[in-house]
C-alpha cells in the first residue's frame, strides 16, 4: 500500500494568462459603472466590439452585450470587482436638465436657498438671517447681485467671509442660493444617470450670476426631457481607467509558467520539478499515485447553453503512466489518462474527487502537464465543433479560471513488485486456458 506521505500539486490557470505580453487589439477609456458594467468614454485605439476580453485595473472578463451609441462608446456588461468602486462615483449632486433645440444644458441645482441675507458696499463679508448647518467653505454663491463664481473662503454661524468684493448699496438680498461644486468637473467628464444616453460628456463649464444658475455645463448630447427637469442621483466620473481589450479569436497566452488556449479548454504547465514538489518522498520511491483531490472554479462569464459543453472529461498527459491509460477503440495503452470529470455550473463552485488514482513512474525530474477538457459525447475539444453522434457548436467564450490540486503518494516497491507477480500468474492462467 501506498506510504502516508504525500505531497501536494496545485496548479491554477491564471498563472498561464498573462495580461502583459500580448498588444492589444483595442485600448479604451471609462469608468466603472455597477459591478457588471463598464462605461466606455473614448476608444484611443483599435476597434471595440463585444466578445473581446477586457484587462486591467483589476479587471479580466470578457466584454458582453453593449449599449454602444457610435464607434464603440458605449455601457458594455462584464464582471467587475467590487474593489474596483472607487472609480465610479466621483461626485454627486442634484441638477436641472433643459430639452430643446440648441446647445443641451444643466445646470447644479442649489444646496438650499439661504432666505435673505446682508450685503454690505465695498464689503466681502455676508451675514445670514438664520444660520444654516449646511453651509460650508467653498460653496459658490448665486445671487443676481453678485459676480460670476463667487464662493465662501472662511467664517462660520451667521458670518461668513466671500472671494469677492460685493459693490454696491448695502442690501438685503432675498433667496439666495447656495451650491456645492466640484473643480474637477471639466470639459470631458462623463455624465451618468437614466435621462442621458451612454457616454454623455460635459462639453464646457460656465458660472453665471443669478440665484437659479450658478454654473451651467454644455453636453454632448441633450437629456431626455421635455421640461426643464429636477434630476437626482446623478454621478459625475472625473478618474477614467485605462482598459486593454483582447479580440479572443487571436489570442493564445504564453507565460514562463506555461500556456493556454484562447477558450481555457487546454493549459499547459512547463518545467514542473518533481524532485522539487515531492521533496525527500522523491528519492524513497520509484512509482507514484497521483489523484485528483478538487477543482475550485470561478464565477464563469457565461455557461454555453450546449449541456455538451458543460460535462466534459478531464484528459492528463505529461506523466510516464503505468497501465492506466487503455483506449478500447484502438487496443493500446496511450501516452495520457482521463484524470476525471467536470461540470461546470452558472456560478463560482468547488467539485471534490474521492478514491481516483493513477500511477506513474519515475524518469525525470522536470515535466510539462497538460490538462485538457474534451465533450464526453465525440472526445473532440468544446473549443470546435463537433460533427457526430449530432452538432454541437464551438464555445465562444473561456471557461472559468480554475485551481486543480493533486495529492501525490509513493508507491511501495513491495506493492510494485506484487502487482507485476500478479500480472505473471494472469499470464500463465491465459496460456494454460489457451493451451486446451
Amino acid at each position: 500500500m501506498s506510504d502516508l506521505r504525500k505531497s501536494k500539486l496545485v496548479l491554477k490557470t491564471s498563472d498561464l494568462f498573462s495580461n502583459t505580453l500580448n498588444t492589444p487589439d483595442a485600448v479604451v477609456k471609462g469608468f466603472i459603472s455597477s459591478s457588471n458594467s463598464i462605461i466606455v468614454t473614448s476608444v484611443t485605439s483599435g476597434t471595440l466590439s463585444s466578445g473581446m476580453l477586457m484587462t486591467g485595473q483589476g479587471i479580466n472578463s470578457c466584454i458582453g452585450t453593449s449599449s454602444s451609441t457610435s464607434n464603440g462608446i458605449g455601457i458594455y456588461n462584464t464582471t467587475i470587482p467590487q474593489t474596483l468602486s472607487q472609480y465610479s462615483n466621483n461626485y454627486f449632486s442634484v441638477i436641472t436638465a433643459t430639452s430643446g433645440l440648441g446647445v443641451p444644458t444643466i445646470s447644479l441645482a442649489p444646496v438650499f436657498s439661504a432666505g435673505n441675507v446682508t450685503l454690505t458696499n465695498n464689503s466681502n463679508q455676508l451675514v445670514l438671517n438664520a444660520s444654516n448647518a449646511v453651509t460650508a467653505i467653498g460653496q459658490y454663491i448665486g445671487a443676481t447681485s453678485m459676480g460670476t463664481g463667487v464662493t465662501i473662503i472662511s467664517g462660520s454661524g451667521l458670518n461668513w467671509t466671500m472671494s469677492a468684493v460685493f459693490v454696491g448699496t448695502t442690501t438685503t438680498t432675498a433667496n439666495v442660493s447656495f451650491y456645492n461644486m466640484n473643480a474637477s468637473i471639466v470639459a470631458g467628464t462623463l455624465i451618468s444617470n437614466t435621462y442621458f444616453q451612454p457616454g454623455t460628456y460635459v462639453t464646457g463649464v460656465s458660472y453665471a450670476s443669478g440665484a437659479s444658475n450658478i454654473v451651467n455645463f454644455t453636453l454632448s448630447q441633450p437629456a431626455s426631457v421635455t421640461t426643464s427637469t429636477i434630476i437626482t442621483n446623478t454621478y459625475f466620473y472625473t478618474n477614467p481607467i485605462t482598459i486593454n481589450c483582447y479580440n479572443l479569436q487571436d489570442l493564445t497566452n504564453t507565460t514562463q509558467a506555461g500556456s493556454c488556449d484562447k477558450y481555457r479548454t487546454k493549459m499547459t504547465w512547463t518545467n514542473i520539478n518533481l524532485r522539487t514538489v515531492l521533496g525527500d518522498i522523491y528519492d524513497n520511491y520509484d512509482n507514484f499515485n497521483i489523484s485528483l483531490t478538487n477543482i475550485n472554479a470561478a464565477a464563469p462569464f457565461g455557461v454555453s447553453p450546449n449541456n455538451a459543453n458543460q460535462i466534459l472529461q478531464l484528459r492528463m498527459t505529461g506523466l510516464p503512466f503505468k497501465n492506466n491509460s487503455y483506449d478500447q477503440n484502438t487496443g493500446h495503452n496511450t501516452q495520457y489518462c482521463i484524470i476525471n470529470n467536470i461540470t461546470f455550473g452558472n456560478s463560482a463552485q468547488i467539485t471534490n474527487y474521492y478514491d481516483n488514482m493513477t500511477t506513474f513512474s519515475k524518469n525525470q525530474d522536470l515535466c510539462n502537464i497538460t490538462l485538457e477538457y474534451l465533450r464526453i459525447d465525440d472526445g473532440s475539444s468544446p473549443s470546435v465543433a463537433s460533427g457526430l453522434p449530432y452538432l454541437t457548436p464551438a464555445v465562444t467564450i473561456p471557461y472559468p479560471n480554475c485551481s486543480f490540486q493533486f495529492d501525490i503518494y509513493g508507491v511501495d516497491k513491495k506493492d510494485v513488485d506484487n502487482d507485476s507477480q500478479n500480472k505473471k500468474n494472469g499470464m500463465r492462467i491465459l496460456q494454460n486456458y489457451s493451451s486446451h
